[in-house]
């Protein structure tokens, strides 16, 4: 019995999302395998607490800084500033860390999100020798402290200038008490390893999963409903600029303008909700809000096609993985990882990120081939294979073990 000790910014996968899902995959197919997990994480004020979840262990600590990272965004901009000057590297995590490591004894550390927990949970575990530490990227957070490219901040994260370059160099020194670093993209890990993190590691490229086990993910394949009558079009994220939400309903009020009977489904929430709302309020603009599990795996198997119409690189896009597992095609923007999972006119099409007149021809394309849009269910499902749980886990082991 191997015992695992998992760290991530947020442990609820409704507060944390993608990386933090991930984290509940892996603790759940390890614990069910007979290892001993324990997930360290973050929460609001107070003293820490310990719970057993099935068959984990759950400990949650306030990580002493300005204020809890789920509530940044309603945060004055002085106090984000001195925030993030202390989550460069923690000292209050580090005493923290070495103490549950002392208690814990893990074989294995694997971190995740480290935001608002910072690097210095590297230091910590390599204090104790023997123990394998694993890092896990799901975005940007470590080269910039927006967690982005894009922007002012995001821009000087990328060309590595001052004072942007202190922040990443105090990080990146702590990356190289790492032995293996995974990302879920090629052009993720390659970002990180440009700018000069983990390099005394080794670097897999390890996908996300969409959630399904290979036998679910049959399952989902006799489910795949190709029936509407109009174009359904579904986008799933974050009703924010960056996603590329006001770009696609914009492209199809212009294409509704030509007649062409289609509904755009719209699951997430955001600052953009009330925006969208009262600019495109006609019956074809259908907002769903937050939806998970069953209801949302029910809007993608009765979509056509999703749509991620991001303006800023993505890391992975895990909405894409979960179209597939449902045989759907994907319209993307040609941006970031995304040309890695969608292939044109195999799995689904890609066109020019910010583009609205690529996005709305590729959409007057796709409405001509409307019937012919389940012939890529096949493809889709075969792309789905790369992205189930037990791949994840195989994945995972042949780094473990």
């Amino acid at each position: 019995m191997t015992k695992i000790l998992y760290f991530t910014f947020l442990f609820d996968p409704k507060l944390g999302g993608g990386a933090s899902n991930v984290v509940n995959l892996l603790a759940d197919s390890f614990s069910g395998k007979g290892h001993k997990v324990i997930i360290v994480s973050s929460k609001n004020k107070g003293e820490s607490t310990s719970r057993i979840i099935g068959e984990k262990k759950l400990i949650e600590f306030f990580p002493v800084n300005m204020y809890w990272i789920y509530e940044k965004e309603k945060q004055p901009i002085i106090k984000k500033i001195i925030w993030q000057l202390i989550d460069i590297w923690n000292p209050f995590v580090y005493n923290f860390v070495r103490k549950i490591i002392k208690a814990e004894s893990p074989d294995i550390i694997h971190s995740h999100k480290l935001r608002g927990l910072s690097p210095s949970i590297w230091n910590a575990s390599s204090y104790f020798k023997g123990i394998k530490i694993i890092h896990t990227s799901h975005d940007f957070e470590l080269i910039s402290p927006q967690g982005l490219l894009e922007g002012k901040i995001g821009k000087m994260a990328s060309q590595r200038n001052f004072p942007i370059n202190i922040y990443q160099n105090i990080r990146a020194h702590s990356s190289k008490l790492v032995n293996s670093f995974t990302s879920p993209s090629q052009f993720l890990l390659s970002k990180h390893v440009e700018t000069g993190f983990f390099p005394n590691a080794s670097n897999r490229v390890i996908p996300n999963s969409h959630g399904f086990t290979e036998k679910e993910l049959k399952s989902n394949f006799w489910q795949i409903n190709n029936n509407n009558q109009n174009l359904k079009l579904l986008f799933i994220g974050r009703l924010v600029k960056e996603k590329g939400i006001l770009l696609l309903c914009d492209a199809v009020r212009q294409f509704k303008y030509e007649n062409k009977p289609f509904q755009l489904d719209i699951i997430g929430w955001g600052p953009l909700e009330t925006e969208l709302l009262n600019t495109y309020s006609t019956a074809e603009f259908v907002f769903h809000g937050p939806l998970y599990n069953e209801e949302k795996n029910q809007m993608i198997a009765n979509c056509d096609i999703l749509v991620m119409p991001s303006l800023v690189p993505e890391s992975f896009g895990i909405v894409i993985a979960e179209a597939f597992s449902f045989g759907k095609p994907v319209l993307a923007a040609n941006i970031g990882a995304i040309p890695e999972l969608v292939k044109e006119d195999w799995n689904g099409f890609l066109f020019t990120p910010g583009d609205i007149t690529d996005l709305i021809y590729k959409l007057k394309y796709i409405y001509s081939q409307k019937n012919n849009l389940k012939n890529f269910s096949k493809n889709c499902y075969t792309s789905a294979q790369k992205y189930t749980i037990d791949e994840l886990i195989r994945n995972y082991q042949a780094i473990y073990f």
